[in-house]
């Protein structure tokens, strides 16, 4: 965090929601996996949220059911 900071990054990409409490307190912007599929669906990147989310679940990622139908609400899949 420390290194980003320093580096000037515009983005610090982040999955544990208490870990993410100390770059957001640096003033760092951070996202997470889902994050940045919901924004290469908004940049065109790709067609569908849906089908990545759920093989990256599919392969051990921890996400609960809540988290999955507010992702697929964002991106306008469910």
């Amino acid at each position: 965090m420390i290194l980003a900071r320093e580096a000037g990054a515009d983005l610090v990409l982040m999955d544990d929601n208490a870990a993410k409490k100390t770059p957001k307190f640096m003033g760092l912007n951070v996202t997470g996996t889902f994050g940045v599929l919901l924004r290469a669906k908004r940049e065109g990147i790709i067609d569908s949220v849906r089908e990545l989310m759920d093989a990256i679940i599919a392969d051990g990622f921890h996400a609960s059911e809540g988290l999955r139908k507010l992702v697929l609400k964002k991106a306008g899949e469910l």
